[in-house]
């Protein structure tokens, strides 16, 4: 039987320059291939059901792309055909942790599930804070790159009003202080190359947190841009570091999240973030 390439992949993604990580699929792959859009798949199980044990499917877009995906086929059993993951957006912060060019889904991450206003699979990162004020800037912009989205972190910290939480994980509770922001990641990355939690794995059965508090405008501008290279985890002063496989965040006011790069739909007060099983 011939393999067949099936490439799915989001136009979108990329600053709508999807097109461009498809081509590059194409030139690495050998072999007989069939073209999706992601946003044309209405009944994933249907859609699969097409393939076989000797096709491959991958999957080409960014952290929302690969996480729409991955919450679309999470309760599917008996999935025949391999699924590999490509960079193919503008951050790709998940895929930063892997040195190759396809990473075979079902092996590259731990269960994780994110409960905010609604439930779901987390394949990267979670956040909540300053990092939504973030996004929400970045998704409004005319151009998406790592770039625009270090200048839009810039803009908001100049906006946003911090706020105490109270930040439980495995059962332990530890309060803060005017918490810029906080983040529950599978990965190390986020924010198109932040190196937000450097210790973290996708599939060590832990999640790392970051809690970002207690520190002025000024002080918070100064040492932010350490979180590309790692060393913020230096500052233990205002940068707190934790980990675990159950994290609950509670904060004084309702405040937006956002999970692999896509916001919620309404502010909250408590959120949830765990390994499951």
């Amino acid at each position: 039987m011939i393999k067949m390439n099936v490439l799915v992949y989001n136009p979108k993604a990329r600053g709508h320059r999807g097109e461009l990580s498809l081509d590059e699929v194409i030139k690495k792959i050998d072999g007989e291939h069939i073209i999706y859009n992601v946003l044309e798949i209405n009944n994933y199980e249907e859609f699969l059901s097409q393939f076989n044990e000797d096709d491959e499917i991958i999957v080409i877009g960014g952290d929302g792309t690969l996480s729409i995906f991955a919450n679309n086929i999470s309760k599917i059993e008996n999935i025949k055909s391999r699924i590999l993951f490509y960079s193919g957006g503008t951050g790709n912060d998940f895929m930063r942790n892997y040195p190759e060019d396809f990473v075979p889904y079902e092996k590259s991450i731990d269960k994780v599930i994110a409960k905010g206003d609604i439930t779901r699979i987390m394949i990267n990162g979670f956040g909540v804070g300053v990092d939504c004020e973030v996004t929400e800037r970045s998704q409004n912009a005319k151009r998406k790159n790592q770039l625009s989205y270090f200048y839009h972190t810039i803009i908001s910290f100049f906006t946003y009003q911090p706020i105490d939480a109270v930040i439980t994980v495995d059962g332990v509770e530890k309060s803060f202080k005017k918490v810029w922001l906080t983040v529950a990641q599978n990965g190390s990355n986020f924010g198109g190359g932040m190196n937000v939690t450097p210790e973290a794995k996708n599939n060590d059965g832990l999640l790392d947190v970051c809690v970002v508090h207690t520190v002025s405008r000024l002080k918070l501008l100064y040492h932010f841009p350490k979180v590309y290279s790692g060393k913020h985890v230096k500052v233990t002063k205002y940068f707190t570091m934790l980990k675990g496989k159950d994290v609950k965040i509670k904060m004084s006011e309702p405040r937006m999240h956002q999970v692999d790069g896509d916001l919620g739909i309404n502010p909250q007060t408590d959120f949830h973030v765990y390994i499951d099983g």
